[in-house]
């Protein structure tokens, strides 16, 4: 097993994947973590999930890996929000530590036209916090921002959750290759 995948499978395997590319990245990851038994639990905050990308790199699988992800959906920033510290507080239950945890583009709710500048600026940094929180009480999970922004209030934040990224801070621009269910990757490890 490649390098990666090992660093998420860790004990503490906080990562946070940037560029184009993290998404899909990510959709690997939930293959090989699934067919390997771990339960996932997938906020979808960008309407970036896709099963069909699921059902190809796990065509060679013989488990039903769907039974294994369960998708929550987050359409606002509060929503989003709520369901971290829903997390937070419930640390301490099995099923919640149990689940590997992946978060696909949680900024982009932020930066819609319904959120204003300085609400904007006000709870970014309250979700930067949360993640590292995760972090502190052992969660596992993955940071997926396949979009970047261009303003100060998103590269702050960025500051703030590589904090909460142990192990990688990925720069996901070039394809991926995904054989029987291996990740192999063609960029660099990052930092």
């Amino acid at each position: 097993m490649n390098e990666i995948l090992s660093t998420i499978q860790s004990p503490t395997p906080q990562s946070l994947l940037l560029g184009k590319e993290a998404t899909l990245v990510c959709h690997e990851l939930i293959t090989d973590l699934v067919t390997a038994d771990q339960p996932v639990h997938i906020f979808d905050c960008g309407m970036r999930f896709n099963v069909f990308r699921i059902a190809e790199f796990s065509r060679l699988s013989e488990y039903h890996i769907l039974h294994r992800i369960f998708i929550q959906r987050a359409f606002t920033p509060y929503q989003l929000l709520d369901s971290i510290a829903d997390l937070i507080l419930r640390h301490k239950e099995p099923e919640v530590h149990s689940k590997f945890y992946f978060f696909l583009n949680p900024t982009k709710q932020f930066f819609d036209g319904d959120v204003k500048q300085h609400d904007r600026e006000y709870l970014l940094p309250i979700l930067a916090r949360q993640f590292l929180t995760l972090k502190d009480l052992g969660f596992r999970f993955v940071i997926s921002e396949s979009k970047q922004f261009d303003k100060p209030e998103f590269r702050l934040y960025l500051e703030g959750v590589k904090r909460s990224a142990v192990h990688y801070v990925l720069d996901c621009t070039r394809p991926l290759i995904a054989s029987n269910n291996t990740f192999t990757s063609l960029f660099g490890t990052g930092s």
